[in-house]
This record gives structure tokens, sequence and C-alpha cells, in this order.
């Protein structure tokens, strides 16, 4: 199954969404606002039109029609935050369309996977990127020859004592960190799914699970859930849509920055 299949399937493709975190691999026939937390990655530009992270996206509430994210939960440290936040934006009936890997096919696969009380426990604590509670356990079981697949086995430890030195002082920096902070399987995040659907009252259907997904390259899962909402946002996702066919740019929070004029606002305020 490709993503072309799926997004066909549930995506309306003239819709308003927001993919997050796509860098050079956006997801294909949708056209959505881009957004990143990051100006540069591993030494490349990134592309997306504004900032924000996961669990804080520049858009009005009730909003858009699908939020789109691939290999990007994984690298949240408050994931309960984050669908929450999903689901803020959405409009009645809109879609979280998600592909999150699947421990076993990537370098995690000697991770245990992350429970559900422990996500929950990084909600109600209120822990962001600056959260150092996974970065031992990520240096210490991942599989180096998968995560440095290209780098000569004589070269490995090495590498791996500067990157374990440099995890060590942004500890004490208290920087951000971009790892896998949480281990996932169908099994783990459809109890996710479930539990914070039941815990916020949120009507929240999941309409397609795929395993080893894209074929192209089949690591991942994938998952659309589809988001109901009450009355009253009902109502407003019904507004938003009238003004958003006149300009698709009134989704925008008034605090919505371009990532381009963030990224000089960071050097001048790091």
């Amino acid at each position: 199954m490709t993503h072309k299949e799926t997004i066909k399937r549930w995506l309306k493709l003239g819709g308003v969404g927001v993919e997050i975190g796509a860098f050079e691999r956006p997801v294909p026939l949708i056209k959505p606002f881009y957004v990143d937390r990051f100006s540069e990655y591993a030494g490349k530009k990134c592309l997306a039109d504004y900032w924000g992270d996961a669990c804080h996206i520049p858009f009005k509430s009730n909003s858009l029609d699908y939020v789109v994210t691939s290999h990007v939960l994984e690298h949240v440290a408050n994931p309960v935050a984050a669908m929450l936040e999903w689901h803020r934006v959405l409009k009645h009936r809109g879609f979280i369309y998600m592909v999150v890997p699947d421990h076993r096919y990537t370098f995690d696969h000697k991770r245990n996977l992350t429970t559900v009380e422990h996500m929950w426990k990084d909600y109600s604590e209120g822990v962001n990127q600056r959260d150092s509670t996974h970065v031992m356990d990520y240096l210490d079981n991942v599989d180096w020859h998968k995560f440095h697949f290209d780098l000569p086995e004589e070269e490995m430890e090495a590498e791996r004592k500067t990157m374990r030195d440099q995890y060590l002082f942004d500890i004490e920096a208290k920087k951000e960190f971009n790892l896998h902070f949480h281990v996932f399987q169908e099994s783990n995040l459809t109890a996710l799914i479930e539990s914070i659907a039941e815990k916020k009252q949120l009507s929240w259907q999941i309409k397609e699970i795929q395993s080893r997904f894209p074929e192209h390259c089949p690591n991942g899962t994938l998952f659309v859930i589809q988001v109901r909402k009450k009355f009253s946002e009902g109502l407003a996702s019904v507004f938003n849509s009238f003004k958003n066919r006149l300009n698709r740019h009134n989704v925008l929070s008034p605090d919505a920055q371009p990532l381009s004029e963030m990224d000089e606002m960071l050097k001048i305020h790091p």
C-alpha cells in the first residue's frame, strides 16, 4: 500500500491542512501548510512555511481538514499533548493521518515499548523536548549497525562515544533533544489513542491501520483517525470552511511565524 492510495481514500485533496516535520519527504498529492521546528537538519535547509512543533502548531481551533505526520510522533517528548493539539486544530470530521515507525523494523528494535502509563505521566508533568529521561536508553540500546549503517565497523565505538558525550553536555546545558523519545508498535499506539479518547471524552474513530507501511519503505504503521467534534465546535468548523474558501490563510493563528523569521529571532535571542 502506498501514500497515494491511502491519501485518495481519506483526505480531501482540495482541503486545507498541515504536514508537520515533512523536511525532504513530504507526503504526496496534498498541498498543505508545512510546519517545522528546525530551520535546518543535518546541514540541510528546511523549506517549511511556518515555525511550530507537534505540540504547538500555528492554526486556529476547528480550522483544518487534516493533520499529516510521518515519522514524527516518536520524536515528541509529550505525545499526548501533541495529539490533543492536533485534535484542537481539526474541524468536525477532520483526519489525523500519521505514520509511526514500528520499532521491530528500525534501529529501535532492541528497546522496550513505551507504556501508555508513561506517556500519560509525561503529559501530567508537562514534559518538553528538554526531557532527558530516555537519553541513556536511546544511546545504550539503539542498534548502531542500523543507526549508522554506512559507518565502518572500526569507527562505530568512537562515533558512539562522541554522540554520548554530546548528549551528556546537552543534558547539563538543558538543551532540547531530537531523538526517538518513545518506542511504538501497533499495540501500544492503538492503546494510547483509545486512552486519550476515553480520558478526554473525545469522539475519535480509527478508520484504518496499515502495518509495514508504506511499501517502498515498510518500517512504519499508518493510522488514520477521524475526529468528530461537539455541536458548538461543529458550527465553528462550518463557519471556518466558508472563510477558508475565501482565503486559505485564514486558518493561521495571529501569532504564526514564518520559519525564516523565527530562525532570525532565535539567532538574536537564542
